[in-house]
């Protein structure tokens, strides 16, 4: 199979066997130059890939050239997307997977972004899960089932979920949270006869991620705004 295969590859496919007509330092990234084919711009490359394969205006542009070419933009835009994305707001990997896969990225070019980007600790899931549970169980008033769903949904792996969650299990009340999390929807629930009221506070403690036995503690302990 040809390398060109992929859609993107068909433009820059039509230009091999043409002749570089100029290479110029672009103006806002120094380190980077702009390739011009038959004088139309062909693409923009690192300036060491021009330093390393030795790469010169009167050159014919051949398919292996165009391959080497074509790979460092693709890598240098995954990276440069991938990073824009992940430092606009807390991400995990599979987060940044699915945003450069929905762009037609490869999956060699994402693992080179991702690769990048945990190197430098723009993603850490375990970090993400850390401060995500803390954070939310506190102002979501989250249960462990809850939260176990919600950092599934985020791509996190089931390791680093029963990880984290197992620390959270030891530092936090989570009773205190199933209590704060009750005393807030009651106040919502005045208007319902004490059966409705406590059938539905039950409901939504168990969909908050509450066990059994925290909300049955809870319940018990109010038992006199139930009725």
């Amino acid at each position: 199979m040809s390398k060109f295969a992929q859609p993107f590859f068909i433009w820059y496919m039509k230009k091999i066997n043409g002749t570089i007509t100029s290479i110029s330092v672009q103006k806002k990234t120094q380190s980077r130059c702009s390739i011009f084919v038959d004088n139309e711009f062909y693409l923009g490359c690192s300036i060491d890939i021009i330093a390393k394969y030795n790469i010169k205006k009167g050159m014919i542009l051949s398919e292996e050239i165009a391959y080497i070419l074509i790979k460092e933009n693709r890598n240098h835009e995954v990276k440069r997307k991938a990073l824009s994305y992940a430092t606009y707001k807390p991400r995990t990997i599979g987060q940044v997977y699915k945003a450069m896969k929905d762009k037609d990225f490869s999956e060699d070019e994402i693992k080179y972004a991702v690769d990048f980007l945990t190197e430098f600790d723009y993603v850490d899931d375990r970090k993400y899960a850390r401060t995500f549970v803390r954070e939310f169980s506190e102002r979501k008033k989250m249960g462990v089932s809850r939260l176990r769903i919600e950092l599934t949904k985020r791509f996190i792996s089931r390791e680093i979920i029963d990880s984290v969650l197992h620390e959270f299990k030891n530092l936090s009340d989570t009773k205190q949270l199933c209590f704060e999390a009750m005393e807030k929807k009651l106040r919502s629930l005045q208007s319902k006869t004490p059966e409705k009221r406590k059938s539905a506070l039950i409901a939504y403690l168990q969909r908050q991620g509450f066990t059994w036995q925290e909300i049955k503690e809870c319940i018990n302990t109010t038992v006199e705004q139930l009725v």
